[in-house]
């Protein structure tokens, strides 16, 4: 693990580089939140219909 602060050209703590990084993981997690959440939405609205035969002809009486 790197402990290391990022820091600008004049020794300060680089903040933009921060808070793009904190702006990418927000984005992959949000991401990440609604591809999980529209898959067990869908899980849970679907459903299978029943097998219907159609016989189409005469039917033996």
């Amino acid at each position: 693990m790197n402990n290391e602060i990022k820091k600008d050209v004049y020794g300060n703590i680089d903040i933009e580089f921060y808070v793009a990084k904190a702006k990418e993981e927000r984005d992959e997690y949000i991401s990440e939140f609604f591809t999980n959440l529209k898959a067990t939405i869908a899980s849970k609205l679907s459903f299978k219909l029943p097998k219907i035969s159609l016989h189409f002809g005469r039917h033996a009486h």
